[in-house]
């Protein structure tokens, strides 16, 4: 996987920040994609990140349609991502020991989060997959003073594949173990300064009978214009999907008293429009306009929970459909200040209105719990960027937002660099952040509660780079501090009502390393040890293991022949379920294998065994993970 210290060339006269391997140097970067910046400077951010393309999702490059984000995000630094039981089970990601709502997820610069929800706002990484998209950036920490609220925890940036896509057209198709069978194509043309491209993707996984099911399909289309004084870029993306699992909280396969599965199903859709002067990194100034939209929506049908240890009443049978529209436009500029300085100004709007059709079922009883919800926001940020010597780079930055509703919020940031040796930076990053409340925790009949206070963040973090054996790797050590504050949480009262009382303390540490060694072979490693605990009390919180990592090794014996092989470890999780209570499932331990060959210059073929060892092993509680699975793949370039 690629390392934050490998995303992006540094300026002309900075120490060099460790870079990703070309194709000469015998790495898997065989594709190089070129796609717009989401910010004018063209500077190596202070930021901690981590940046993945298209030849570098989950174990192979370009044909490995059916793996999930899910895999792709696995043991990132600082990231944990489960998905229960498979395709069927809902993803959750907790980034640095936040929420899973406390993320920020862009789909070409479109968020696409739902506050309607009864998570709040959390994604499912498991309704997309990794050849959707030709590029994904996760941003650690809170960066509400660059992306504006809700990035309490940090953002993750996907990029459509139509905006990556190189000339010429493919067609993929590939199938395994326990019904899976997908089916990708995608074409593009370049005509003068005009790119365009189109896109879709198909996937089916699992089995009903298996109680784990899960079906997406996706059409995307984008094209950019670059002339002599105007560029403009458009996309636009429309995906459906629909899975099968036991609910949450029901113990799964294992525990279960009702054996009904959770049916979900939903789509997404959004277009981006952009238009900005051309060249973003020149000097002079440099400006953006752009105007976005989302338009989501989800069908839930839950059986319930029968009652247990944990809820003598169990959890009641539902029925809920939501609906969000989002829409907003946004301008910014970026003008050089003097030899060594540059100045970043923007203003934002974005205006949502939300729904939701929902009854809860108790027997022979039916409480509606349907509401509606708008919100309009305006935001504006200012941003400096100082190179006051080579390789040096302090940044500060600054956000104002007005949310009608809420008081003013303004939220500070203060990234710095610092070049310590040869080919070693310091980074050192420190900021607040908030999210406000969703739809669901102000307005649900039920539960709700119009006074809650929007939840807040502060948060610090010192990491060093490195790059080692004469640039054929890199390594990177950070530690991190955060603070969550104001959590929503409910209370059983009564009356039973979400209230802010919560706090996260989040303390840890991230390592990651790559390295080539004998011209075949390619190491990668990511961990991650946090001590994550809410207050008051200093409890566990669930899905959030202290220590977890993944370790990649890539042998290239041959020219077009690529073996990886990649172990994947998770320490204990907290977990609860309304048949058992609360417990703590075991740490375990994962192996997967892998192989690519390319037959000819415009052919390729993939083969994989997944969960090499058969290993047993539950993210939660009573919901076996799949086992081993055979899978394979052919993908045609023309």
């Amino acid at each position: 996987m690629l390392l934050a210290l490998l995303a992006l060339p540094a300026k002309a006269g900075e120490a060099t920040p460790p870079t990703p391997p070309s194709a000469e140097d015998g790495s898997d970067a065989d594709e190089v994609v070129t796609l717009p910046p989401y910010e004018l400077d063209a500077v190596e951010p202070p930021w901690a990140r981590d940046t993945r393309t298209a030849s570098t999702f989950a174990f192979l490059p370009r044909a490995e349609p059916q793996v999930t984000m899910v895999d792709a995000l696995r043991a990132l630094p600082g990231v944990h991502v489960d998905q229960p039981g498979g395709p069927g089970g809902r993803s959750s990601l907790y980034l640095r020991g936040g929420e899973e709502n406390y993320t920020v997820v862009l789909l070409d610069g479109v968020p696409v989060n739902n506050p309607t929800d009864s998570r709040g706002g959390g994604f499912d990484f498991g309704t997309v997959d990794t050849s959707e998209f030709a590029l994904a950036e996760i941003v650690r920490g809170p960066v509400s003073a660059r992306y504006g609220p809700d990035a309490l925890s940090g953002v993750i940036k996907l990029t459509s594949d139509v905006l990556g896509v190189q000339d010429g057209s493919k067609v993929a198709v590939a199938g395994g173990g326990r019904g899976l069978a997908s089916a990708d194509a995608a074409t593009s043309v370049h005509e003068g300064g005009l790119t365009a491209a189109i896109s879709s993707h198909w996937l089916q996984d699992g089995d009903r009978a298996a109680a784990n099911y899960a079906r997406h399909d996706t059409i995307a289309a984008g094209a950019t214009w670059q002339g002599r004084d105007l560029e403009w870029r458009i996309s636009a993306r429309y995906g459906r999907q629909e899975s099968a699992a036991f609910p949450d909280d029901s113990g799964g396969a294992r525990f279960a008293v009702l054996r009904s599965l959770e049916e979900r199903s939903g789509s997404t859709a959004t277009a981006d429009v952009e238009l900005l002067s051309p060249g973003a990194g020149s000097a002079g100034i440099r400006w953006r306009v752009r105007s976005w939209g989302a338009w989501l929506h989800a069908n839930d049908e839950s059986p319930g929970v029968a009652p247990g240890v944990r809820d003598p009443a169990g959890l009641p049978a539902s029925s809920e459909a939501t609906t969000l529209s989002r829409t907003g436009l946004a301008a910014e500029a970026a003008v050089s200040v003097g030899s060594s300085g540059t100045l970043a100004l923007g203003v934002d709007g974005q205006s949502e209105s939300g729904r939701s059709h929902a009854v809860l079922g108790y027997g022979t009883l039916q409480f509606p719990t349907s509401f509606a919800a708008t919100r309009d926001r305006m935001g504006a940020f200012a941003e400096y960027t100082l190179t006051p010597a080579a390789g040096w780079l302090v940044q500060p930055s600054v956000r104002v937002d007005e949310t009608r509703g809420f008081s003013t919020r303004t939220t500070p940031r203060l990234g710095i660099r610092v070049p310590l040796a040869r080919e070693t930076v310091l980074r050192l990053n420190a900021g607040d952040g908030f999210k406000l409340p969703s739809f669901y925790a102000l307005s649900n009949p039920l539960v709700g509660n119009r006074a809650l206070k929007p939840e807040r963040a502060r948060a610090a973090d010192l990491g060093i780079e490195r790059q080692i054996a004469r640039g054929r790797g890199a390594v990177e050590f950070g530690g991190f501090t955060s603070r969550y504050r104001d959590g929503i949480d409910f209370d059983p009262g009564p009356p039973p009502r979400l209230v802010n009382r919560n706090e996260i303390r989040s303390d840890g540490l991230e390592v990651a390393l790559r390295l080539a060694t004998g011209g075949t072979l390619e190491w990668r490693l990511a961990a991650t040890y946090a001590d994550i605990r809410s207050e008051p009390g200093g409890g566990s919180l669930r899905g959030r293991p202290r220590a977890e990592g993944s370790l990649r090794i890539i042998w290239r014996p041959r020219d077009g022949l690529q073996v990886e092989a990649a172990v994947t470890a998770v320490d204990r999780v907290f977990d609860s379920s309304v048949p058992t209570g609360d417990v703590f499932l075991p740490s375990w331990r994962r192996a997967d294998l892998a192989a690519r060959w390319q037959i000819r210059r415009a052919l390729s073929a993939t083969a994989a065994i997944d969960n090499l060892f058969d290993v047993r092993y539950e993210e939660a509680i009573g919901v076996p993970s799949p086992g081993m699975r055979i899978r394979g793949g052919i993908e045609a370039r023309f």
